[in-house]
């Protein structure tokens, strides 16, 4: 789900890229562009690691990153992000994957 938030909110150039290289059968693209896209993944959870968060803050955390004004809270007993670790997760995807988009 994680994957498809991503793709769908903060990087809608690069879904449709990966849906015409599949509808159009260029196969040896599409898989050395989506093996791009898992390290691009990677990076941009670093800053998230050693978090055990909701999966809600997880798509929070992207839908932001897509532009959306959304407010982080969730409810009781839940966490958001802090705001540092949500800000380096966004420069990755601004410093390194700024033309993804």
């Amino acid at each position: 789900m994680l994957v498809a938030e991503l793709l769908r909110h903060a990087l809608p150039g690069r879904a449709r890229r990966y849906f015409e290289l599949g509808r159009t059968q260029q196969f040896d693209k599409l898989f050395t562009a989506y093996a791009e896209f898992l390290a691009m993944v990677e990076d941009f959870l670093a800053p998230t690691r050693h978090k055990s968060l909701m999966d809600g803050a997880y798509d929070k955390m992207i839908v932001r990153l897509a532009g959306i004004d959304f407010p982080p809270r969730l409810l009781s007993p839940y966490e958001w992000f802090p705001e540092e670790v949500y800000e380096q997760c966004r420069r990755v995807v601004e410093e390194k994957y700024g033309d993804w988009r």
